[in-house]
């Protein structure tokens, strides 16, 4: 309770009363990963037992931020496991899709 005190006490010296947000929307390109860790729910790899791997095409990344904007996005925020076939070119295209289709 003291830290959020503190930081609220913080805020209100920083910028007042004034609170704003973000509407950001996560895509998730992938949610298969060689690593294996523990950390997030990526750690898929060809077979899992928790539910099949999946990897959507630029297309579908396209279609998500178009109706991030349509629902008043101001940024996307792209997520993804370390996919054993991804290379500096992947991510390439991913971006590029991104800008494609919301340049601003």
């Amino acid at each position: 309770a003291a830290v959020c005190l503190a930081a609220d006490e913080l805020r209100r010296r920083t910028v007042g009363g004034q609170v704003s947000y973000a509407v950001v929307r996560n895509i998730n390109y992938t949610n298969m990963c060689y690593f294996k860790c523990t950390f997030c729910a990526f750690s898929k790899g060809k077979h899992d037992l928790r539910g099949a791997p999946y990897n959507i095409g630029t297309d579908e990344i396209r279609s998500r931020v178009r109706e991030a904007w349509d629902r008043g996005a101001t940024e996307v925020c792209l997520q993804g496991g370390i996919h054993p076939d991804y290379t500096g070119d992947t991510y390439l295209e991913i971006l590029k899709a991104v800008k494609e289709e919301q340049p601003d």
